[in-house]
């Protein structure tokens, strides 16, 4: 399967100022407000979280919220959007524009709807799992890579099983990416299809997603 999902198709889409870009950004906040809780830290929790593939920084922003205290470290491989973080968000959070093989340490990684984008997304779990104690990935459970209307930007397709056997799952729970409205979903929906035909790479996931907490075997 061809991989879209390079540095420079990133920094192209980033760049660019549209109703889409808008839509990623209002998912990020949901897929991150739906994983806070999940974490299972008090609020004046003082560790480093990072939230890998921090896009435009706005997951960064609510993990700020729940956690003051905490060192919120955003990283991402897009020069675009690291520069947008810095410039926006540099007040509440620390950013670094690096690929996954080259990640510093943290207590605590979130990668939130990024594994479905990296054809080694298993790889890149192993050597995550080396600068951690706690890992939390979010991705589309279940989702259907064989219809033509798909974001073709998803590589990978999740079930609740699709780590076994290289990390510990300590949990995983699957939950609806955010709630919508009945004309919103018909509205997405539409826009999927409407994409497909125009050959347009990104159409919005609506369905669940599933939360895995991973630790090292080691640990």
């Amino acid at each position: 399967m061809n991989n879209i999902n390079s540095a420079q198709y990133w920094n192209s889409l980033y760049s660019q100022t549209t109703k889409e870009f808008a839509l990623r950004q209002q998912q990020g906040v949901n897929y991150m407000r739906s994983i806070v809780p999940l974490l299972v830290i008090p609020r004046h929790y003082g560790g480093t979280i990072m939230d890998f593939g921090c896009g435009m920084g706005f997951g960064v922003e609510v993990l700020h919220k729940a956690f003051p205290s905490a060192r919120i470290l955003g990283v991402d491989h897009s020069e675009t959007v690291i520069r947008f973080c810095r410039e926006h968000h540099g007040q509440i959070g620390e950013f670094i524009c690096v690929d996954s093989s080259a990640i510093p340490d943290a207590d605590i990684i979130i990668a939130s709807h990024v594994m479905e984008h990296l054809t080694n997304d298993r790889e890149v779990v192993e050597g995550f799992l080396t600068k951690c104690s706690r890992l939390f990935i979010a991705v589309p459970y279940k989702e259907n890579l064989t219809v033509p209307w798909r974001t073709m930007e998803h590589v990978n397709s999740y079930d609740q099983h699709y780590y076994d056997g290289i990390a510990d799952v300590i949990h995983s729970k699957v939950v609806w990416s955010c709630k919508k409205s009945l004309w919103v979903k018909f509205n997405i929906s539409f826009k999927k299809y409407v994409k497909f035909w125009l050959k347009y790479p990104y159409a919005p996931y609506q369905g669940k997603h599933i939360v895995f907490v991973l630790s090292n075997h080691s640990q």
